[in-house]
């Protein structure tokens, strides 16, 4: 009988004790939130208007507002797979290729945003949806980068591999331009382009802006 009492004496103080104590809060109710949630309310401390999704808007053709539902994109395929490229440059190439159209097709079957062939496609992402914006985006930027790895290092400054020469190649592909080179020599876009094809040096003119000369 006592061994009893004590018993319930015993669980009685650890009952009073426990209650003394905070209680474990429950575990939240997490519910799985919008890709782009509370991006559109980062702050930024250099007075500049940030782009609804949280990136700085890439500049060039305020007029087409659609064409900027792909800043972010553009600029995270040029920071990872194009670092030496340009975020305006590549929104002037997929406007010059797309005018924006997530949907694109051309006569020639290319596809999408960056108008991308299914086996330029394949080579760049082939575990990729060619009609996914996104990944046409970074896609065609690899192959930019692609283009200007094809070139010569040593001949060639990385302005020019970086600019026209990878332009040309994206437009015209390695054996058009290498058939222009046959046919004009040398070894930039301005000594060869002339043996291009008009489309390609149309594309380049469009596309391309020479950075400004130093002390001009």
């Amino acid at each position: 009988m006592r061994g009893a009492i004590a018993l319930l004496v015993a669980l009685g103080a650890i009952a009073f004790l426990a209650g003394c104590y905070p209680k474990e809060p429950p575990a939240p109710d997490l519910q799985p939130l919008p890709r782009d949630a509370g991006l559109e309310t980062l702050a930024r401390d250099d007075g500049l208007e940030q782009h609804e999704h949280g990136c700085d808007p890439v500049p060039g053709f305020e007029h087409v507002p659609r064409v900027h539902e792909w800043d972010c994109a553009i600029r995270d395929a040029v920071m990872h797979e194009f670092p030496a490229g340009d975020p305006a440059e590549i929104l002037r190439q997929m406007v010059q290729e797309s005018s924006g159209r997530p949907r694109a097709v051309s006569s020639a079957e290319a596809k999408g945003l960056m108008q991308l062939k299914d086996g330029t496609f394949r080579s760049m992402c082939p575990r990729g949806d060619i009609w996914d914006p996104e990944t046409n985006i970074r896609c065609g930027v690899m192959y930019r980068q692609w283009c200007a790895d094809f070139w010569h290092k040593g001949l060639r400054s990385e302005t020019e591999r970086n600019g026209p020469l990878s332009l040309g190649c994206y437009h015209d592909g390695p054996g058009g331009m290498l058939d222009a080179q046959t046919e004009c020599g040398g070894y930039t876009f301005a000594e060869f382009g002339p043996c291009a094809s008009p489309a390609a040096r149309h594309y380049v003119a469009v596309i391309y802006i020479p950075p400004l000369e130093v002390g001009r």
